[in-house]
């Protein structure tokens, strides 16, 4: 019956049926015509005149459907947002932020700032910038506030307590030096109450009573009754009544090693080399193992390299020996004075060529003073 009400009623329309028309219902028919003012295809609903452009469509959800425009699935909604980041420039470099509400600018983002944004944690963030704890900067620490917290007025710097410092007072905390090298004093817990100041030069005290009122008297003539005194790792004890002053020491104490090389101008090139000495005093203990190469150097056997200078007399001339030697040969050795050197000799006092050492090993000491 629609069908045939449809048929009538474009009949009566004037000029309807000439036209190019679409019918729709729920949706466009893109493919109806109307022929002899009859609908060829009907799509059980309206004619749709092209001319219109789509404003026969009663919903414009379906004309958005039927046009693949569906906001949302096919098509952004409009936003202010989108309308201010639209308007940016693009450029290198850049980062576009919010100046206030739906406005945008672009800030400069660097590469230095995008590799640092990019780090995972704080540690590696750390690393970026160069502030590594305990590579670049030091740790926080207390004492080390404390520290901070110190005046730049000069002095001593002591701990008073956990993570607190303070200046030490002359008198108080040291025995204040006023000529030459003055001698510090303790008085057994840590402090130097009753010093009475004064210049006390060239005196070693390892400790006063608390009871005792030192002057540069009594520092002069301190008792070290069975006490012991170390210097550079050795220890020296003391017998009753004895004072010890700084004069009664000498840095004249050295170890070490040294390195033999031939100095009988032959340039030879010693091996299986080992050297070593003390020194105490002026006297010099040095020891050493080597081994000759195969040579026909007519030169004197002569041993450059000595630790210290031999003292120039002829009587720092004699001490040395061999304590092994691999083959037949030299018998001695002899240190040469106000110099560094040393030659073999047999038990005759003939000197030895390199001709003699030749592939010889030897083992030996030369015991010998140096100069003051």
């Amino acid at each position: 019956m629609r069908k045939v009400l449809l048929a009538l009623l474009l009949l009566f329309v004037p000029g309807e049926a000439a036209r190019a028309t679409y019918t729709i219902n729920h949706g466009l028919c893109v493919n109806a015509t109307v022929s002899s003012g009859v609908v060829a295809k009907d799509c059980g609903g309206i004619p749709l005149v092209s001319a219109n452009n789509l404003s026969d469509i009663l919903s414009a959800s379906t004309a958005r459907a039927n046009l693949g425009l569906i906001i949302g699935t096919n098509v952004q909604a409009w936003d202010a947002d989108l309308d201010a980041f639209s308007g940016l420039t693009s450029a290198g470099d850049r980062l576009p932020y919010f100046t206030s509400s739906h406005a945008m600018a672009l800030a400069t983002f660097t590469s230095f700032g995008r590799s640092l944004v990019d780090d995972a944690d704080a540690a590696t963030a750390r690393t970026t910038l160069g502030l590594a704890v305990g590579t670049n900067v030091e740790a926080w620490d207390a004492d080390l506030d404390a520290l901070a917290a110190l005046s730049s007025s000069a002095g001593i710097v002591k701990r008073t307590g956990a993570g607190t410092f303070g200046l030490a007072a002359a008198g108080a905390d040291f025995a204040p030096a006023t000529s030459g090298t003055a001698a510090l004093l303790g008085n057994g817990s840590g402090g130097f109450s009753n010093y009475a100041g004064g210049t006390c030069i060239n005196r070693f005290i390892r400790s006063l009573s608390a009871a005792v009122a030192p002057t540069c008297a009594s520092v002069a003539n301190a008792d070290m009754t069975n006490s012991a005194v170390t210097l550079n790792g050795h220890s020296l004890s003391l017998g009753a009544g004895l004072t010890l002053a700084f004069s009664d020491f000498s840095s004249d104490y050295a170890e070490g090693t040294w390195t033999p090389t031939d100095a009988s101008g032959a340039s030879l090139s010693l091996t299986s080399v080992d050297a070593a000495y003390t020194k105490v005093g002026r006297m010099v203990f040095a020891y050493f193992t080597l081994t000759y190469p195969s040579t026909a150097s007519g030169s004197t056997a002569v041993i450059g390299g000595l630790p210290l200078t031999v003292a120039n007399r002829d009587a720092a001339q004699g001490g040395g020996s061999l304590s092994f030697r691999s083959a037949a040969g030299p018998n001695t050795v002899r240190p040469i004075k106000n110099t560094t050197t040393f030659a073999f000799y047999s038990n005759a006092g003939v000197a030895q060529t390199n001709t003699n050492m030749t592939t010889v090993t030897v083992s030996g000491m030369l015991v010998y003073p140096t100069t003051p």
